[in-house]
């Protein structure tokens, strides 16, 4: 079990990255999550960054794999092991991807649009609350989310200034300028 290519340093860091890389990933999730609920395919979006972080997390625990001590039961069900290190990889790569869109994209149009509904979410277990306007955009009705304050002095018919992006990488996405 011992192996003279192993040092104990990297050890420790591998495990105090390890057991914070699920916390480090949900943080960042949330933050790259806030940052494309406007996107027009955020579920898209979320797909394939989270796809690209799971498999930079794969490949990160096979490369550690050599500088961790596991026992023999562990090194049978290392495939918990990369579960865990990837769900940090995830979160971090759709904060990162959401980052780059944003860096690629450029304002395309700042218009004024017609709030033509206003719908509210809400909070269940699991599942929190949501505030929609719905807009008409380019002869096709969009269903932007906002915060909760905005949504409350929006009013039916009102119209509303909207910034829209259009990205290099194809993740084009809407901005309330005024919330």
């Amino acid at each position: 079990m011992n192996n003279p290519i192993m040092k104990n340093e990297p050890n420790k860091l591998i495990v105090i990255f390890g057991m914070i890389s699920p916390f480090i990933g949900i943080f960042a999730a949330i933050y790259g999550i806030d940052r494309i609920e406007n996107y027009n395919h955020p579920y898209l979006f979320s797909l394939i960054c989270g796809t690209i972080g799971f498999g930079f997390g794969w490949l990160f625990s096979i490369r550690i794999k050599p500088y961790t001590r596991f026992n023999d039961k562990q090194l049978k069900e290392y495939s918990k092991a990369i579960l865990f290190f990837s769900s940090g990889f995830v979160g971090l790569m759709i904060a990162i991807g959401s980052h780059v869109n944003s860096g690629l994209s450029t304002e395309v149009a700042n218009d004024y649009y017609v709030v033509t509904n206003k719908t509210y979410k809400e909070y269940r277990f699991a599942s929190p609350s949501a505030n929609w306007l719905h807009l008409t955009i380019n002869g096709k009705t969009e269903r932007l989310r906002c915060k909760s304050d905005y949504w409350n002095k929006i009013r039916h018919g009102q119209s509303i200034n909207i910034s829209t992006y259009k990205s290099k990488i194809g993740f084009d996405y809407y901005i309330l300028t005024n919330e």
